[in-house]
């Protein structure tokens, strides 16, 4: 018997490549798409999204070349799966 628990997801990037593929494969679960023109670099805008998630998939990235012209835009991007990260431990947090 498999039992099947009905998760909610918050999936960043959820419409580029990897992003999309994951949306379909979890088509049994409550799943949520952070992407544009939502900003990923928005902490607050963030946070609001993360909330009442079981699961969060980070895969949000910079894919157009043009970004390192930017190179604090580009650095500060970087620095955002940390930030994903703790919010996440803040949900298991909660789910223990």
């Amino acid at each position: 018997m498999v039992l099947i628990i009905n998760m909610n997801i918050l999936i960043t990037g959820g419409k580029g490549y990897l992003g999309s593929k994951l949306v379909l494969a979890l088509k049994d679960h409550e799943v949520e798409i952070f992407d544009k023109p939502k900003d990923i670099l928005n902490k607050d805008e963030l946070e609001e999204a993360i909330k009442g998630k079981d699961v969060v998939y980070h895969l949000a990235a910079l894919a157009e070349l043009s970004y390192t012209d930017e190179p604090k835009e580009t650095t500060d991007f970087t620095k955002q799966p940390k930030q994903t990260t703790s919010f996440t431990k803040e949900i298991k947090k909660k789910i223990a």
